[in-house]
């Protein structure tokens, strides 16, 4: 009889919850697609979809008390206590950031051009794959992060962002560009670039890709020490029902380091590792 009543009893502490709602402008009440949710330095997150709708699962009921943070280009941070979003389809109003920096001018002054990172795939016989063992669906990927660090010496504009897809089977897949200044620690801190910058791979392709990051007027400064660059996983169509794999060719290096995390608002990663991943820039 004992062993009857545990077997009934291990579904329901199994089970998990799950929030749902959608991201919308304090002001004009649109949908605000893709903004980061997650539980901080927990590997709970999520990003709301093209229609500012999301949904949030939390694998115990002790995970009620624990703070939400909804984050986006362009707004304040909106922070919800989980519990309070359990029983109903919750509407997060984000706030306009009224700080957000406008578009730096510059005068003309004579550039150089200068590649920063990894130009070459190498032997193509290592891999970062944005699929991990642990994940059931390509769901499971949403919100995650992975990049690098790169020191920062001169005023600099970032024109392209170029990296190497070893392995690619999904039709479409949304990834969003972020720049962060590094702290004392080593690891990813706060948004440098104020910008949304969002762009989509189809067709299964693989190869050198660019992202033109001319339209964003990007520019670091000399002061910046150094600078994390990341893609961070927004949306995805699979070629086939059984698709998951994604990767960026990478090497072992004592002098480059590759940073991830698994979930927006996770603790931070690194580990002494080069990506195929490179910036083109024109710096003073």
């Amino acid at each position: 009889m004992l062993l009857l009543i545990l077997l009934q009893e291990a579904p329901a502490q199994s089970s998990s919850l799950i929030i749902r709602g959608s991201t919308v402008d304090h002001i004009t009440g649109k949908p605000i697609p893709y903004t980061s949710i997650g539980i901080p330095n927990k590997s709970i997150g999520t990003v709301s979809d093209s229609a500012g709708t999301f949904s949030l699962r939390l694998p115990s009921e002790q995970m009620l008390n624990d703070s939400v943070v909804f984050s986006h280009v362009g707004y304040l941070h909106h922070v919800l206590r989980a519990g309070s979003m359990l029983s109903k389809n919750t509407t997060i109003r984000l706030q306009p950031d009224t700080q957000t920096l406008s578009e730096v001018v510059v005068k003309p002054k004579t550039t150089s051009t200068r590649v920063i990172g990894r130009r070459g795939k190498g032997l193509s016989t290592l891999h970062y794959n944005f699929y991990t063992a642990s994940e059931k669906s390509v769901d499971d990927r949403l919100s995650k992060e992975a990049g690098m660090l790169f020191e920062w010496k001169d005023k600099c504009r970032i024109d392209e962002l170029n990296f190497y897809i070893s392995g690619n089977e999904f039709q479409s897949l949304k990834f969003r560009v972020l720049f962060y200044q590094v702290e004392e620690g080593g690891l990813p801190g706060a948004p440098l670039v104020k910008r949304d910058i969002i762009f989509e791979i189809r067709d299964g392709y693989r190869g050198w890709y660019k992202v033109d990051l001319k339209p964003y007027r990007v520019w670091i400064p000399a002061s910046t020490g150094t600078l994390a660059v990341t893609l961070q996983w927004l949306e995805s169509v699979k070629q086939h029902n059984n698709s998951k794999y994604f990767s960026i060719t990478a090497g072992m290096s004592p002098f480059k380091t590759m940073v991830t995390r698994a979930k927006a608002m996770d603790s931070w990663t690194a580990q002494k590792q080069s990506l195929s991943f490179n910036l083109q820039c024109q710096c003073q």
